[in-house]
């Protein structure tokens, strides 16, 4: 009996820590670069792992390994760069001076902006905004997410939630659409949301507007 319950209590930790450790290693920091859309310039982020270590970790990947040393002995630290073979940063990131992919680049040269998946908090951010490498606007998970519990789940931590976004250089505008169907328009110089539709939300309060009118009846009539 004694034995039936420590197997069963290692099948249930395996169960519980093997999600975790697939994500963690799909999650994982790497360098890697990002350009603008004009192919002007190109932003270098450096993974805080130490070069040995990140090289070990790919050992086995030809093609990811060869691409890491020659990134990380042409540039030296995250920021951005002339795509023209310069090693000279026009700005650096802030620390910890390293972002997730995706990252977004903007043609002017200034402007970054990162997307998150959901995390487990409503205060964890899901969209932030930078210029010359430094932070100008955050959104939580609370100002664009309404009902995370409806988004697709995956194994890990986090759930994906925009489903496609266009960056619109000429105007400065980012348009990001979110699996709920949600869309959203903000400044890139800014990070100002100038505009929203959310048909869950109005879904949401059409439905309790009908149940408030059906329950106000119900009592007038009784």
């Amino acid at each position: 009996m004694e034995l039936k319950i420590k197997l069963w209590g290692v099948f249930t930790l395996c169960c519980v820590a093997l999600p975790q450790c697939c994500w963690a290693f799909t999650y994982s920091t790497r360098s890697y670069t990002a350009t603008s859309t004009d192919e002007r310039y190109v932003l270098v982020l450096i993974s805080p792992r130490f070069s040995v270590e990140e090289e070990a970790k790919y050992a086995f990947d030809e093609l990811n390994r060869k691409e890491i040393l020659d990134l990380r002995s042409r540039y030296h630290e995250s920021g951005l760069y002339r795509n023209d073979g310069h090693a000279q940063p026009l700005w650096t990131l802030e620390k910890p001076g390293y972002l997730h992919p995706p990252v977004l680049v903007a043609n002017d040269g200034k402007h970054l902006v990162n997307f998150h998946d959901v995390g487990s908090r409503v205060s964890d951010p899901v969209l932030d905004f930078f210029e010359e490498g430094r932070l100008t606007r955050s959104y939580a998970r609370r100002r664009l997410i309404d009902f995370p519990f409806l988004l697709p789940w995956r194994v890990g931590p986090t759930r994906p939630w925009r489903a496609s976004y266009a960056l619109d250089d000429a105007r400065g505008r980012l348009t990001v659409w979110t699996k709920l169907g949600d869309r959203f328009v903000f400044d890139v110089a800014t990070g100002q949301m100038l505009s929203s539709f959310r048909p869950a939300r109005l879904a949401a309060l059409t439905v309790l507007a009908c149940l408030l009118g059906v329950t106000y009846c119900l009592k007038k009539r009784s």
